[in-house]
């Protein structure tokens, strides 16, 4: 167990470049450094998507208003029928 939390730490060290040398050569030396930094290497090259902010904004917006349109005359028809009964 405190292997495994020395391990997790000397990962986030690594991952944050403030390793030293021996503590590299310790991580280096176990089984799964390999498959790991395939995977940072991986995650390094990734591209993320364009994002829209804007675009987004008013869809988001064009959203709320229909519902609130659509849900508007719902809740005048329920309180008419509330006042009738």
């Amino acid at each position: 167990m405190a292997f495994d939390d020395n391990k997790d730490t000397l990962l986030a060290r690594w991952l944050s470049g403030e390793i030293s040398k021996d503590e590299l050569e310790t991580l280096q030396n176990q089984e799964d450094f390999a498959d790991l930094e395939k995977i940072i290497n991986g995650v390094d090259n990734m591209k993320m998507p364009a994002f829209d902010k804007e675009s987004m904004l008013a869809n988001i917006k064009s959203k709320q208003k229909s519902k609130t349109k659509e849900s508007s005359p719902k809740i005048k028809r329920l309180s008419f029928m509330k006042f009738a009964a």
